[in-house]
């Protein structure tokens, strides 16, 4: 898996008239969330598996899909293969099995599926942008999954970090610059060196590098301790 991100050059609005959503949710409610994320961004255009999934086999722009286990994986897997961009919603229950059944179909957003709505509509708009963009919560994880191994020892806790401290920490780690990072979270520039400098200060780290190695050994530490 390569995790690529590709500074906004444009807004979603740009695009958004020309853009054709697929949404495979588990339920109506669960699909009818996300249609009306999609249509305040300006999407109006939206397929829903309710009403007109496969009914012309037609590519789309975006799929959305959840991720619970590997039970659905053949119709998912369809909605995956003709969309050029593909955000899935990580259920609690999904195991690393399911992910990485996404991640080998192209799947390059991940978000969990209970997530706050600001960072679901962050997901999205990353989405639409055809960027990579993986939820806070889920980007050691999936990270060290790709490849990213993660490095012993003597490592610096998190736990210190404020909520928005750790989301910066985890785009760092992910390898955004400061404008992208700024542009993922809609904060300005200044904004986000200030948390990155905060986060430097509480952990004693001087570089993004060592940011990187402290995001993911605080997630195999977790692994471990679940194991």
């Amino acid at each position: 898996m390569t995790v690529s991100y590709t500074p906004v050059g444009a807004d979603v609005q740009a695009v958004a008239d020309r853009v054709r959503v697929v949404v495979a949710a588990p339920s109506r409610v669960a699909a009818m969330s996300v249609e009306l994320l999609l249509r305040s961004m300006g999407i109006g255009v939206v397929i829903d598996q309710y009403t007109a999934l496969d009914r012309a086999g037609a590519r789309h722009d975006l799929a959305c899909i959840w991720l619970r286990d590997l039970s659905d994986a053949g119709d998912l897997a369809g909605a995956l293969a003709r969309a050029d961009s593909a955000l899935a919603f990580v259920g609690g229950l999904a195991d690393d099995d399911t992910i990485a059944w996404a991640i080998r179909r192209g799947v390059r957003a991940f978000v969990r599926d209970d997530e706050e709505e600001r960072l679901v509509e962050l997901a999205l708009r990353s989405a639409v942008l055809r960027q990579s963009y993986l939820g806070p919560t889920l980007a050691p994880r999936i990270m060290r999954m790709a490849g990213f191994a993660p490095f012993g020892g003597g490592i610096p806790r998190l736990a210190a970090l404020t909520p928005r401290e750790r989301e910066v920490a985890a785009l760092v780690a992910q390898g955004l610059t400061n404008v992208e990072v700024a542009k993922r979270l809609t904060v300005s520039i200044p904004t986000v060196k200030s948390h990155l400098a905060s986060v430097y200060e509480k952990l004693g780290l001087h570089t993004r590098v060592a940011l990187a190695r402290a995001v993911y050994a605080q997630s195999a530490d977790a692994d471990a301790a679940i194991d």
